[in-house]
């Protein structure tokens, strides 16, 4: 899952949630499909958000939904 990647860590996402088409279109905007390559860079305490970083931009995802993004 993208959300035990450690900070600084790169991984490949391999499946996203794909059961609600408004959150696949925005997955895809941030670069997290499958095949792309992404970065963990920061992870927030209290459940906080997880700063990624792909195709070159940063975004924070919150927590639940990193932890449904499945990656190697």
């Amino acid at each position: 899952e993208l959300a035990d990647v450690q900070e600084g860590a790169a991984a490949v996402v391999r499946r996203v949630p794909d059961s609600d088409r408004e959150l696949l279109r925005y997955l895809d905007e941030l670069g997290l499909v499958p095949g792309e390559r992404v970065e963990v860079v920061s992870r927030q305490p209290f459940d906080g958000p997880v700063f990624v970083r792909a195709r070159g931009a940063e975004h924070a995802i919150s927590r639940d939904l990193a932890a449904r993004i499945g990656v190697e």
